[in-house]
């Protein structure tokens, strides 16, 4: 969780793969980054230039 808290970036792009530990971490670095500011977009979303 900490490692991609800590190292994200406006624009960056996550993947994460389907594994227990991170279905188990994804709920805690989606409100982490959430409460640091940042939005959840697609991928799509994000190469087009919309902002949420």
């Amino acid at each position: 969780i900490r490692r991609v808290v800590d190292r994200i970036k406006p624009g960056a792009i996550i993947l994460m793969h389907p594994t227990v530990p991170t279905v188990q971490a994804l709920d805690q670095i989606i409100q982490a980054l959430q409460g640091q500011g940042y939005s959840l977009v697609t991928v799509s979303a994000l190469l087009n230039g919309k902002r949420p």
